[in-house]
């Protein structure tokens, strides 16, 4: 497994940065495939704006992005210390109903294989959220260099 991880201020002119930052990684190592970037690139901008707007995190702060490169999947792991939130109390939008907001986790959830939040506690200084892309097509990651 390979790891790179990178800190972003909390403004949302950093995703530009981070967009780079990613194809870069995803260049070097070989993987994900094309056509799994996209979906990738969409869920972490979506998670990325959310905890612009809703962590009441400051520009100041800090955002720490870790991307794992294991043999069957990408795992993308956000460290932030911003204000929790009961990710049991959201609900998926009613997609028959004209919303302006509220699609931000229902995408990221359709896209990746898998989403999950750790809200920090008293051992834990950071939330954490956790997503995994696999690769698709049976595509194994060029892990050296």
């Amino acid at each position: 497994m390979r790891r790179i991880n990178r800190e972003f201020n909390v403004r949302i002119d950093a995703i530009e940065l981070i967009r780079h930052w990613m194809l870069g990684a995803f260049q070097i190592r070989g993987q994900p495939g094309p056509e799994i970037r996209s979906d990738v690139l969409v869920a972490v901008t979506e998670v990325f704006v959310n905890f612009v707007k809703h962590s009441n995190l400051k520009v100041e702060d800090v955002i720490e992005i870790q991307l794992e490169f294991t043999e069957e999947a990408l795992v993308i792991i956000f460290k932030e210390s911003g204000e929790p939130f009961d990710i049991t109390e959201l609900e998926d939008p009613d997609l028959d109903a004209l919303h302006e907001s509220g699609y931000g986790l229902f995408i990221v959830k359709s896209l990746m294989d898998t989403f999950e939040y750790f809200p920090k506690n008293s051992g834990k200084a950071h939330n954490i959220t956790k997503m995994t892309k696999g690769y698709d097509h049976g595509e194994r990651p060029n892990i050296g260099g």
